[in-house]
């Protein structure tokens, strides 16, 4: 589960909210509260962890995935443009695309 190349935001918002939740809840217990107290705190501070962090990632992925589709739009080729990269440009397949890119 761990070895995701990419995490999705529930994902990240559990991964971080976990150990905060977690540290407070030991802390809580390790000073004498009892451990109805530190679970309740715990799961408290679970939900309210994840939900800050995933709302919060979720706003922040949906602003620059906005600006990157607001700059695809604003330079999208008119027609005389599409017939030039279309017929006149040569074709490359992936493999060589990739090769110029590495």
């Amino acid at each position: 589960m761990l070895s995701a190349k990419n995490f999705s935001p529930q994902q990240v918002a559990v991964f971080t909210a976990l150990p905060i939740a977690l540290l407070t809840g030991i802390i809580a217990f390790a000073s004498g509260v009892k451990w109805t107290f530190a679970s309740i705190l715990f799961a408290g501070l679970f939900l309210f962890s994840y939900l800050l962090i995933y709302f919060t990632l979720h706003r922040f992925l949906y602003r620059k995935i906005k600006i990157i589709y607001k700059l695809i739009y604003q330079t999208k080729a008119n027609k005389r443009e599409e017939f030039y990269y279309k017929n006149i440009l040569p074709q490359k397949s992936i493999n060589e695309v990739k090769e110029d890119v590495e």
